[in-house]
Protein backbone atom coordinates (compact mmCIF):
# COMPACT_ATOMS: atom_id res chain seq x y z
CA UNK A 1 0.00 0.00 0.00
CA UNK A 2 0.98 3.54 -0.57
CA UNK A 3 2.81 4.84 2.42
CA UNK A 4 3.51 1.85 4.22
CA UNK A 5 6.55 -0.34 4.48
CA UNK A 6 6.11 -3.72 4.92
CA UNK A 7 8.78 -6.20 5.28
CA UNK A 8 9.41 -9.57 3.76
CA UNK A 9 10.06 -12.29 6.17
CA UNK A 10 11.26 -16.16 5.52
CA UNK A 11 11.42 -18.75 7.86
CA UNK A 12 11.41 -22.08 8.04
CA UNK A 13 10.20 -24.54 10.23
CA UNK A 14 6.82 -24.36 12.89
CA UNK A 15 4.38 -21.44 11.07
CA UNK A 16 2.16 -21.23 14.00
CA UNK A 17 5.37 -20.58 16.45
CA UNK A 18 7.23 -17.60 13.95
CA UNK A 19 3.74 -16.24 13.06
CA UNK A 20 3.24 -15.39 16.56
CA UNK A 21 6.76 -14.35 17.30
CA UNK A 22 6.91 -12.17 14.68
CA UNK A 23 4.03 -10.09 16.03
CA UNK A 24 5.14 -10.04 19.36
CA UNK A 25 8.42 -8.92 18.11
CA UNK A 26 6.86 -6.06 15.60
CA UNK A 27 4.61 -5.21 18.40
CA UNK A 28 1.76 -5.99 16.14
CA UNK A 29 -2.11 -4.79 16.54
CA UNK A 30 -2.97 -7.01 14.01
CA UNK A 31 -2.33 -10.60 12.45
CA UNK A 32 -4.04 -10.83 9.19
CA UNK A 33 -4.11 -14.15 7.96
CA UNK A 34 -5.33 -16.30 4.78
CA UNK A 35 -6.95 -19.99 4.94
CA UNK A 36 -6.52 -22.58 2.27
CA UNK A 37 -9.93 -23.42 2.80
CA UNK A 38 -9.76 -27.02 3.37
CA UNK A 39 -12.34 -28.47 6.23
CA UNK A 40 -13.52 -31.73 7.12
CA UNK A 41 -10.54 -34.92 7.18
CA UNK A 42 -7.50 -32.64 5.49
CA UNK A 43 -8.22 -30.08 7.98
CA UNK A 44 -7.80 -32.42 11.02
CA UNK A 45 -4.96 -34.09 9.55
CA UNK A 46 -2.89 -31.32 8.39
CA UNK A 47 -3.88 -28.55 11.08
CA UNK A 48 -4.87 -25.12 10.45
CA UNK A 49 -2.22 -22.28 11.23
CA UNK A 50 -4.76 -20.12 11.15
CA UNK A 51 -6.86 -21.44 13.53
CA UNK A 52 -3.85 -22.25 15.70
CA UNK A 53 -2.76 -18.28 15.42
CA UNK A 54 -6.03 -17.33 16.46
CA UNK A 55 -6.20 -19.35 19.26
CA UNK A 56 -2.55 -18.29 20.85
CA UNK A 57 -2.09 -14.66 19.47
CA UNK A 58 -1.88 -12.02 22.00
CA UNK A 59 -3.66 -9.59 19.56
CA UNK A 60 -6.57 -9.65 17.48
CA UNK A 61 -6.30 -12.40 14.33
CA UNK A 62 -8.40 -11.54 10.85
CA UNK A 63 -8.78 -14.69 9.13
CA UNK A 64 -9.74 -13.87 5.38
CA UNK A 65 -11.30 -16.85 3.40
CA UNK A 66 -9.29 -18.42 0.51
CA UNK A 67 -10.37 -16.42 -2.84
CA UNK A 68 -13.26 -18.28 -4.62
CA UNK A 69 -12.47 -18.87 -8.05
CA UNK A 70 -13.54 -15.75 -10.15
CA UNK A 71 -16.81 -16.05 -11.81
CA UNK A 72 -17.32 -16.80 -15.33
CA UNK A 73 -17.49 -14.00 -17.44
CA UNK A 74 -21.00 -13.21 -18.42
CA UNK A 75 -22.11 -14.22 -22.44
CA UNK A 76 -21.95 -11.50 -24.54
CA UNK A 77 -25.31 -11.29 -26.92
CA UNK A 78 -23.82 -10.99 -30.78
CA UNK A 79 -25.63 -7.78 -31.84
CA UNK A 80 -27.69 -7.74 -35.29
CA UNK A 81 -27.07 -5.38 -37.81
Amino acid sequence: ADGMDVPLVLREGDAVSHILAEAKAGGADLVVLSTHGRSGFDRFTLGSVAEKVLRKSSCPVLVVPAQAEAPAAPARLASSR
